[in-house]
C-alpha cells in the first residue's frame, strides 16, 4: 500500500456536496446514521464543511460507520 485517502461517497452524499459545490439555492440535508468513530466524525465535518445539514444523521454511540476499501494497482490502475 502506497497511500491512503479517506472520502465521502455513495450516490446521495455525492449528489449532495454536488449540489452544494454549484449553489444550490435551498437547504441541502442528510439523513442517516454514522458510528462515534473517526469515520463517522470525517462524515459530519465534511457536512459542515459543505454547507450540509446533519441535524438528521443520528450518532450511534458505540457503533461503527460503514466504509467501504477500494484499492488500486499502481501499474494499470
Amino acid at each position: 500500500i502506497l497511500y491512503q485517502a479517506y472520502n465521502t461517497g455513495g450516490s446521495p452524499y455525492n449528489i449532495l456536496k454536488g449540489l452544494s459545490r454549484m449553489g444550490a439555492p435551498f437547504k441541502l440535508s442528510g439523513i442517516g446514521i454514522v458510528g462515534d468513530d473517526s469515520n463517522g466524525v470525517y462524515i459530519l465535518d465534511d457536512c459542515i464543511k459543505n454547507n450540509i445539514d446533519k441535524r438528521m444523521i443520528k450518532v450511534q454511540l458505540g457503533g461503527f460507520t460503514s466504509f467501504t476499501d477500494v484499492v488500486t494497482e499502481k501499474p494499470t490502475g
